[in-house]
């Protein structure tokens, strides 16, 4: 009997954590040189969002993902904080603008490389995945 208990308790364990956790593979050069394309990514699905903190989100509509369906981005402003100047022409702002409610900056750390909000504009918080958790290679 003891067994079938800690059967079970395993399991619900495993459930709890799949349903809490997911594993993401960076695509694309978007976040050199702090991820590298291939890098596996655990990812706490969670919107317990900082400024700096790595996300990943589902792509705004009509965006391309290349290799997947997510993107994995860092959050670079939130609810009320200014908007980036890089940011402004994408959403129609003005210097002294803040980002709307329900809505956050997220960018690439490589630029160049990058669809984001310098693209797209804001994306809602809605969309927001998870946070990493770690890197597992």
């Amino acid at each position: 009997m003891t067994w079938v208990l800690m059967t079970a308790a395993l399991a619900g364990a495993l459930l709890a954590a799949r349903r809490l956790l997911v594993v993401v593979t960076v695509f694309g050069p978007s976040m050199e040189p702090t991820l590298r394309p291939g890098s596996r990514l655990l990812v706490l699905r969670i919107r317990r969002l900082r400024v700096g903190r790595i996300v990943v989100l589902h792509p705004v509509a009509g965006q391309k993902v290349p290799g997947g369906d997510l993107l994995v981005k860092r959050v670079a402003a939130l609810p009320g904080d200014p908007v980036p100047a890089s940011v402004l022409a994408a959403v129609g702002g003005r210097p002294g603008d803040r980002v709307p409610e329900r809505r956050v900056v997220v960018l690439g750390d490589a630029p160049a490389a990058s669809a984001d909000s310098r693209n797209w504009g804001f994306a809602a918080v809605t969309d927001i995945v998870g946070v990493m958790a770690g890197r597992l290679a």
